[in-house]
């Protein structure tokens, strides 16, 4: 027998499918274009004054929620506008409150929701969320290594038994080391300083390259 409860959750998650599906398909592209045109981008963002601050949280957010979208033209445009050091604190916190969203989401609509953005089959690739001793230290270690899915990730971890407290001290810490190289980038662009830019970016690709090698080294361990 269906009841109402189950009637209102398949309901509100339909709506969060549809909204998804329709802010990708509709902004997601223009948005990206949008964030990348630097110039454009700060006119708008000083035009809001101290409303800046909570639109580029607010981007945070939804660019972690719709996890298709990349994280670094979000994390440039951060630093470009607010330098290396509010740039990371704003977006990490925006990140950091859109993952605490999806973890309760998940544990409300199960699997369903997760699919969304990762295939079964990747699902079933993740075996340590089934191990709830080492379940946090797992997620904290991978969330350090630069180049691996945080935001698939964030969407995995809600198929976990991982605390609260703990999730958002995952999130903070391990979000920092690949954020604040990318914000940094941003904020030397802003600066015109072109050579550092390139720099700070060569830095970011070859530890997101190698984080990405080492990741996958371990999920084949994990396989076997």
């Amino acid at each position: 027998m269906i009841t109402r409860k189950r009637i209102f959750a398949i309901t509100i998650l339909l709506l969060i499918i549809g909204l998804t599906i329709w802010i990708y398909f509709e902004y997601g592209k223009d948005l990206v274009k949008f964030i990348s045109d630097r110039e454009r981008f700060k006119g708008w963002i000083d035009s809001l004054g101290y409303w800046g601050w909570l639109a580029i949280v607010g981007l945070a957010v939804l660019q972690v929620l719709i996890a298709v979208l990349p994280a670094g033209p979000f994390q440039i445009a951060a630093g470009y506008v607010y330098g290396p050091l509010l740039g990371t604190f704003l977006y990490v916190l925006g990140a950091t409150f859109a993952a605490l969203i999806v973890l309760l989401l998940v544990r409300v609509f199960g699997t369903r929701l997760v699919k969304l953005f990762v295939s079964q089959e990747k699902i079933d690739s993740y075996s340590f969320i089934h191990d709830s001793d080492k379940v946090a230290r797992v997620l904290f270690v991978i969330f350090l290594i630069p180049g691996t899915p945080k935001d698939v990730l964030t969407y995995i971890a809600g198929l976990t038994d991982v605390k609260i407290g703990p999730w958002i001290v995952i999130n903070i810490v391990g979000r920092f080391p690949a954020a604040v190289l990318t914000i940094l980038c941003g904020h030397a662009l802003g600066q015109k300083n072109y050579f550092q830019a390139g720099l700070y970016i060569g830095i970011a690709a070859l530890i997101c390259i190698v984080g990405a090698l080492c990741y996958g080294i371990y999920l084949k361990k994990k396989k076997k």
